[in-house]
């Protein structure tokens, strides 16, 4: 039997994790939130308007994940103009990766929603109401490395010819 070399991508890790995506806001103009239950006095809603933006940097036995996703709010019904772009970063321990090997992250939206608290008059800045808008992902990463494999090889004892790649 003859043995042949072939470049292939090893699978290091393949995990699935969660990710928030979040971000602070001062609340607009008419939503104030009760300083004793927290509902807000408009119903607020957030929509994420596009995929997330996500990066990665890979350590050694850790992958740090960074990146983004745009969402909109809508206050009592009306949509804002207000464009937000909520902040993502997770660190994943997992061992065995290094610097660089190559990530491929899949997310899958699980939710987003929006609360509010009050803030405290400190000095001359007044007490007011902020929102905090959130986005939770459940993301797939699939971590691997490119390696030789060497596989074993016989010869084809049927009238079949070797399989071999199409020509383009």
């Amino acid at each position: 039997m003859a043995v042949e070399t072939i470049k292939s991508l090893a699978v290091i890790s393949d995990v699935t994790v969660q990710k928030v995506a979040e971000y602070t806001i001062p609340a607009p103009a008419g939503v104030t939130v009760d300083p004793t239950t927290g509902a807000l006095s408009l119903a607020v809603t957030v929509q994420v308007t596009g995929s997330p933006v996500l990066n990665a940097t890979v350590l050694i036995d850790k992958v740090v994940n960074y990146g983004f996703v745009p969402a909109s709010i809508t206050v009592a019904g009306t949509p804002t103009p207000i464009a937000l772009y909520l902040p993502i970063q997770r660190e994943t321990d997992l061992p065995g990766v290094l610097p660089g090997d190559d990530v491929e992250e899949f997310p899958t939206l699980e939710g987003a929603l929006v609360y509010g608290y009050p803030t405290t008059a400190i000095g001359p800045l007044p007490a007011g109401n902020n929102l905090v808008i959130k986005a939770i992902f459940k993301v797939r990463i699939v971590v691997s490395r490119l390696s030789l494999v060497s596989v074993q090889t016989q010869p084809c004892t049927s009238n079949l010819g070797p399989i071999t790649p199409p020509t383009v």
